[in-house]
């Protein structure tokens, strides 16, 4: 019988292994807030996820998405918030292919959005 206990205890382990973070949670839309349609920069993005987490918890994820061929810089700034849990107004230096998380909310912000591109030293 203890066999068959550590058996299932060590799927079990090795099935949650597989995610990233057990509070990363399910993405249930997603939606673009900010595009560079033309230009070197263009196919770079900052989107919205809205996530649920496993205890059914909503809350947004700010991603930069740089599908360009250089690199760019991005940025959401808050207006202002309800949200008791945030981080937001940093700068993110965002390489070629790469997609960088720039912030969250647990509820609804009022944001602006920056896209750039870096100064002539490759910083933002």
């Amino acid at each position: 019988m203890k066999v068959f206990q550590f058996v299932a205890i060590a799927l079990s382990v090795s099935a949650l292994a597989g995610c990233e973070t057990l509070s990363e949670g399910s993405v249930i839309s997603s939606d673009v807030k900010l595009q560079a349609d033309s230009g070197p920069m263009a196919g770079a993005y900052i989107r919205s996820d809205l996530v649920q987490d496993l205890l059914g918890s909503l809350s947004y994820r700010y991603r930069a998405v740089n599908n360009s061929s250089v690199p760019v810089c991005a940025r959401v700034r808050l207006i202002s918030t309800s949200a008791s849990n945030y981080s937001f107004g940093s700068e993110y230096l965002v390489p070629s292919g790469a997609t960088v998380d720039i912030g969250y909310a647990d509820d609804g912000s009022t944001l602006e959005y920056d896209l750039w591109r870096p100064n002539a030293s490759g910083g933002c």
